[in-house]
């Protein structure tokens, strides 16, 4: 099972991979959101919603659905999470 600090690390990675609009970011998003369902214990619920609705948004993006824009706040809320999370947040917050 995942730390919160593991979880923490590889959400700092992909939040820079998404930033700089690289390639397969929406299969890492979907891993991570189902190592942080793994994590029930760990309290990451809200993880794995802002994982879950940013993969859901790029999915959206790369179909053509949506613009690039659209992901800009997703990825304000992730990185707001990581921030939380780098602070030292009980689990019962995060």
């Amino acid at each position: 099972m995942a730390t919160v600090e593991e979880l923490r690390e590889t959400l700092e990675a992909l939040s820079n991979k998404i930033a700089s609009a690289g390639e397969g970011a929406v299969a890492e998003l979907d891993t991570v959101s189902k190592l942080a369902a793994e994590a029930g214990s760990l309290g990451m619920k809200a993880g794995k919603q802002l994982l879950d609705n940013l993969a859901a948004s790029l999915q959206s993006v790369k179909d053509g659905k949506s613009h690039v824009d659209s992901i800009q706040v997703r990825i304000t809320a992730l990185d707001f999470y990581l921030n939380k999370i780098k602070g030292g947040s009980s689990e019962e917050e995060l």
